[in-house]
């Protein structure tokens, strides 16, 4: 890494008015001065770009992220005019590289997934317009919908409790109203352990109360947030 050449290396430091044994220094070290910031930042900081001889630019990531936000705010309609077209220049390839990219962010990124979908749902409007969106999507996908009423009933037509285990059982894992999942103070929801898209029955050993963001995190996957793994569940069906 660095100039092989004296000269060039004395117009170098002569240009960022450095010495050559400080300028020597920052080469061990593998650092690079950016172009924008100005500051000197480990080779790792910098923007990758195969076409330059040493694969990076002269500008850190920080900067480059900066200027790609300020570039397509000042060009909101170009931009977006630009993503359409590329999107729909191949759909089929599009939509498989957004369906990989949510699932790899799924995986790697779940609590930040949580945390975006809660402040989401907070937002003022957001539960009117997300009740007009699937009256919308019904009307358009009548076949699936009437499929997902299909399970739903499925699975209800397999409760094997009352009101009075449910509240007992509400009571045992969430006495202070509080997610089994985030652990926060938040509305609850009644959810299925083993998703009913799965084939997923409504008994009293599949249900858990989580809030409406961690539920959709949880999506269709089979996670169970009871710390007893069940046990309580076993206690209340030997009481009845």
């Amino acid at each position: 890494m660095g100039y092989s050449d004296e000269r060039v290396m004395l117009a170098v430091c002569g240009r960022l008015k450095i010495s050559i044994e400080e300028y020597k220094q920052h080469l061990q070290r593998e650092e690079l001065r950016c172009n924008i910031c100005k500051q000197w930042k480990n080779s790792v900081e910098f923007v990758s770009c195969k076409r330059r001889p040493r694969g990076i630019t002269s500008i850190c990531n920080r900067c480059n992220v900066k200027h790609v936000q300020e570039y397509a705010e000042n060009n909101r309609e170009m931009v977006s005019k630009k993503i359409h077209d590329r999107y729909f220049a191949d759909v089929e390839n599009s939509r498989r590289r957004t369906r990989e990219r949510n699932e790899r962010y799924r995986k790697n990124s779940p609590e930040k997934r949580a945390a975006s979908v809660r402040k989401y749902l907070d937002k003022p409007g957001v539960q009117q317009k997300h009740k007009q969106g699937l009256s919308e999507w019904r009307a358009e996908n009548p076949d699936k919908y009437a499929m997902q009423r299909l399970l739903r009933r499925v699975a209800y037509e397999s409760i094997d409790f009352d009101e009075n285990q449910l509240m007992e059982l509400r009571l045992h894992y969430v006495p202070d109203g509080k997610c089994m999942c985030c652990h926060e103070e938040k509305r609850l929801q009644i959810d299925h352990i083993f998703p009913v898209a799965h084939g997923g029955k409504t008994t009293l050993e599949n249900l858990q109360f989580l809030c409406q963001g961690c539920n959709f995190k949880k999506h269709t996957k089979t996670i169970d947030f009871r710390p007893d793994g069940g046990e309580f569940v076993r206690f209340l069906k030997e009481q009845k």
